[in-house]
């Protein structure tokens, strides 16, 4: 989700959740919030914002139930980004830079002519991904990442 900035972050927000009510109304099954349409003309609205905001938006409007969301973000390179994008409310991530950053340096190591360490390396990205998602979701009580999912259990420490 992007917005060209004339109208404002909350004016971008609430026209991707009419948007997303109104696919969800439509039949729609699979709801993608990407942040690749951004240029020097539009900003990204950052994805736990958007994730939470469709998914409090499809609640409300009773749809929420008939859609997954699926953030595709370059945000989020760490397990604790998809952690927090899960908790609030993302049913899938596609961490679309990382992806690529971790491809890119297989094959710049290729390209040097050396015997390639980083064979099988985005999957073994995600592997680890993968991995690392239990052990957040283990430290706030949460035994299975569908107990975890929307839960919002994450918030702002030290902000005024």
């Amino acid at each position: 989700p992007v917005t060209d900035g004339a109208g404002g972050l909350e004016l971008a927000v609430d026209e991707l959740c009419r948007a997303a009510s109104e696919a969800a109304a439509n039949g729609c099954g699979v709801l993608i919030l990407s942040d690749r349409g951004v240029d020097a003309n539009r900003a990204a609205i950052p994805s736990p914002l958007a994730v939470s905001a469709v998914h409090q938006h499809l609640i409300r409007q009773g749809l929420r139930w008939r859609v997954s969301l699926v953030a595709e973000t370059g945000e989020a390179r760490e397990v604790s980004h998809l952690a927090l994008l899960i908790a609030y409310g993302a049913s899938a991530v596609h961490p679309y830079v990382a992806l690529e950053t971790v491809a890119a340096m297989v094959r710049a190591e290729a390209a040097t002519g050396d015997k390639p360490h980083g064979a099988g390396a985005p999957e073994k990205y995600v592997r680890a991904l993968g991995k690392g998602l239990p052990k957040i979701t283990s430290k706030v009580g949460s035994s299975t990442l569908p107990r975890y999912f929307g839960a919002q259990v994450w918030e702002a420490v030290g902000w005024r």
